[in-house]
């Protein structure tokens, strides 16, 4: 795995010089640790599982080796605002699915290693508007790990 640097500004840096790759590259399991902002689930086995069918990209989060599903999303193309427009990969948990918390949630992602480490950044929106919370890493899980 890559090192990534500590604390919200460095981490910052390293996101905006990542890349916003084609959504057709993000696809499979992928471990999530928590690197800012809230405490880290990695060790309860969080993972995102991200699909593409005829309809989209889509996805959901799961913990524990019996994968407990939750927190559904869509993935689509966006922009970080507050970063210049900077182009990413969003994954939007505003989705029928969800409850009244996870429905207030976004990712941000960009990739950092092509096909094997993202880094995201998560929103929570509150008062109409979506506040950044910390960031995360996801990390491609390989064939056969799933």
């Amino acid at each position: 795995m890559v090192e990534l640097p500590k604390g919200n500004a460095r981490l910052t840096e390293v996101f905006i010089n990542g890349d916003a790759r084609s959504i057709r590259d993000l696809k499979g399991e992928y471990y999530v640790d928590i690197l800012t902002g809230l405490p880290s689930i990695r060790k309860l086995n969080h993972r995102k599982k991200i699909t593409l069918d005829r309809t989209g990209h889509s996805g959901y989060n799961t913990v524990f080796k019996k994968k407990k599903v939750f927190g559904h999303f869509k993935v689509e193309p966006d922009t970080c605002k507050e970063l210049e427009d900077l182009k990413v990969i969003k994954l939007d948990y505003h989705v029928p699915e969800n409850s009244f918390i996870m429905n207030r949630m976004i990712d941000r992602i960009r990739c950092i290693k092509r096909r094997k480490l993202y880094l995201g950044r998560y929103y929570l929106r509150l008062f109409g508007r979506h506040r950044f919370m910390g960031y995360f890493t996801l990390e491609k899980i390989p064939p056969g790990d799933e």
